[in-house]
């Protein structure tokens, strides 16, 4: 079996760099792990699955492949296993993870028989057997329509002969048919235990930048000074409520604090303003208000740490009074940067008190 770091038993275990043990109606009832359809079907015949990594015979860092053993209910190992005491069954665990290493001898030894088996078939075919092949494959093609004359100067693709009306037609059709869906699944709702754990993570996250906005800035007459912004809530809902999303990771959301309001504060510094005179100011405030995000998520999709809220922070500060404009580049630090790390903290020690959530998945 193979997936994706983070993703399944196998993503899992390939994340944790170890063994990986989950009981699957746990994980099909969980709203934290990405629901997959191997998995509710599993969970009606078997009790639980165990991934092992198999590792390169000669990097034993690589992993080549991962092995998924599925235990059926009423197993001897299955009801070991329903305390979730890995020590009563140590032994057959030593056991399949020395199978492992032999499957890995087993796949180094396929592949060098391969090769070789490649090597010596293409010995074998001779000039006369390749131009045989070739012309098969020339006229699937013909007989396909791909290519009409040989003497044509150009090859003719199915559907070139259409009228643009026809065309048009065809394309039309082919777009409106994407806005009827996938037919995909919406995600499960969250079980109490889940919605406790994010309503605990947003409390904490924002009841912190809220008391320090209060009692060290407001009441202390520092009112040029904010640490509250509109895209702290967005913020909360992805680190608390989908943690496993890789918007809501460190890298994507401290970088793009960074970037995002970078780019509003740079465009606000050329921006026409009513009662403001600005050298060098040449953009309406109105084409402004779409050229921010515009540029914010661009750039931060190819930069590769696009964040959601972090767009919804720069609108604030291009939105924003005279007292957020004021602030300038130290926007920057305060409230984007101190705010957004505040919450990053807050939701590494949040989430990882649940036994069914892991944060970060990449930093």
């Amino acid at each position: 079996a193979g997936g994706k770091r983070g993703e399944g038993v196998e993503g899992m275990a390939l994340q944790r760099g170890s063994m990986e043990f989950r009981v699957l109606q746990e994980m099909v009832d969980n709203p934290e792990i990405q629901r997959e359809k191997r998995y509710e079907l599993s969970s009606q015949l078997f009790h639980s699955a165990c991934a092992f990594l198999v590792y390169d015979t000669s990097n034993s860092s690589k992993v080549v492949a991962i092995l998924c053993l599925y235990l059926p209910f009423g197993a001897i190992m299955a009801n070991r296993l329903k305390s979730r005491d890995l020590s009563s069954v140590e032994v057959t665990i030593k056991f399949l993870e020395h199978s492992c290493k032999l499957l890995a001898m087993s796949m180094e030894m396929e592949k060098v028989i391969a090769e070789n088996f490649e090597l010596s078939k293409r010995l074998k075919d001779d000039a006369s057997t390749r131009a045989r092949k070739r012309w098969k494959k020339v006229r699937i093609l013909v007989s396909l329509g791909w290519i009409r004359t040989a003497g044509s100067q150009r090859s003719l693709i199915p559907g070139s002969n259409l009228t643009f009306s026809r065309k048009c037609l065809l394309w039309t059709q082919l777009y409106f048919a994407k806005w009827k869906g996938q037919h995909a699944k919406p995600p499960p709702r969250a079980d109490i235990k889940s919605a406790m754990v994010t309503f605990v993570g947003v409390i904490i996250g924002i009841l912190i930048p809220s008391s320090i906005h209060y009692y060290l800035f407001f009441l202390d007459q520092h009112q040029h000074m904010i640490l509250m912004l509109g895209s702290h809530g967005a913020l909360a809902t992805m680190l608390y409520a989908a943690p496993a999303s890789p918007f809501a990771q460190p890298r994507m959301i401290l970088l793009g604090h960074i970037m995002a309001p970078a780019i509003a504060i740079a465009i606000d510094n050329i921006t026409i303003t009513d009662g403001q005179d600005k050298t060098g100011a040449f953009i309406p405030e109105w084409v402004a208000q779409a050229l921010v995000p515009a540029l914010a998520i661009s750039i931060m999709a190819l930069a590769g740490c696009l964040n959601p809220p972090a767009v919804a922070c720069a609108i604030s500060y291009q939105l924003g009074n005279q007292s957020i404009k004021d602030l300038g580049w130290f926007f920057i630090v305060m409230p984007a940067l101190v705010g957004s790390s505040i919450m990053v903290l807050i939701a590494l020690i949040v989430n990882n008190m649940s036994p069914n959530r892991h944060y970060p998945l990449f930093w």
